[in-house]
């Protein structure tokens, strides 16, 4: 009985030691928010391109409403950067 108990409070032990961090954890945090805000921007400047798109579509189908013939549309090609340089830059520090 001893001899099985001594592996489970080894691995008990290893468990409920803290976590050594590593120098570069705060770094690391920082950059993975900076890394997730890019792409909820990403998305949402997509979402906004699709909703323009049906718009646009929808008024050359049925005409445009009253109001719409002065109504300029912004076309912006730049989408505000890629967030794959940051994905790059978070392998780079060993951050996963």
């Amino acid at each position: 009985m001893r001899i099985i108990s001594l592996p489970i409070l080894a691995a008990v032990a290893a468990l409920s030691s803290p976590a050594k961090a590593g120098p570069n954890v705060q770094l690391c945090l920082a950059m993975e928010n900076n890394y997730n805000e890019c792409l909820r921007q990403q998305e949402a400047r997509q979402r906004h391109r699709e909703h323009e798109r049906e718009r646009e579509e929808w008024a050359r189908a049925e005409g445009a409403p009253d109001g719409w013939e002065g109504h300029r549309h912004h076309h912006h090609d730049d989408d505000g950067g890629d967030c794959s340089a940051m994905l790059v830059e978070l392998k780079g520090n060993g951050c996963f």
